[in-house]
């Protein structure tokens, strides 16, 4: 790669590459999902995607589940760090969820600490990961798909956006 001869540009460039290292994990992780190879990742990883309520934008990323009966819940650690997980606060959003090779809609919501169903949330994301200890206090994504909703099978999705959207790390 060349850097562009602009002190300015090239500062830019270097902090876009920089920032770029988890995007670049989530693209080829992304990919591999999408691939006839994402039995090898399906197990521990989904990649949830959905429209920015204010961009506008296709936003993707890759994260860690636990099935909760016919839905996930993701475990938001260190979520002050990040803010992704935010959208799907109050009455949630819908959501777009790749995991086990099928495309599924849904919707996410958020529950915190206060919130009614948030222990047993957790004590399904503890069940699969048990690893997150006793630190009970971050939100956690519960994704819900409707009965009988429409799914997309990998090999035949032509809706997947390539390059397209922004990607961030979960």
């Amino acid at each position: 790669m060349t850097l562009p001869d602009e002190p300015g540009r090239a500062t830019g460039a270097l902090r876009a590459l920089n920032r770029s290292g988890r995007s670049v994990a989530n693209a080829v992780t992304g990919g591999v999902l999408a691939s006839p190879a994402h039995r090898v990742l399906s197990g521990a990883l989904v990649e949830l995607g959905y429209v920015g309520p204010r961009s506008g934008r296709r936003i993707a990323l890759v994260t860690q589940y636990a099935e909760d009966g016919d839905g996930l819940v993701v475990y938001v650690g260190g979520a002050a760090k990040k803010t992704w997980w935010r959208v799907f606060r109050g009455d949630g959003w819908p959501i777009r969820v790749r995991v086990r090779g099928t495309v599924r809609a849904g919707h996410g919501r958020v529950l915190e600490s206060q919130d009614c169903g948030y222990d047993e949330a957790v004590t399904a994301y503890r069940r699969r990961w048990p690893q997150i200890g006793d630190d009970a206090s971050q939100p956690v994504v519960v994704i819900t798909f409707p009965a009988g909703g429409p799914t997309e099978h990998t090999r035949d999705n032509p809706t997947r956006s390539h390059g397209q959207g922004r990607r961030h790390s979960g």
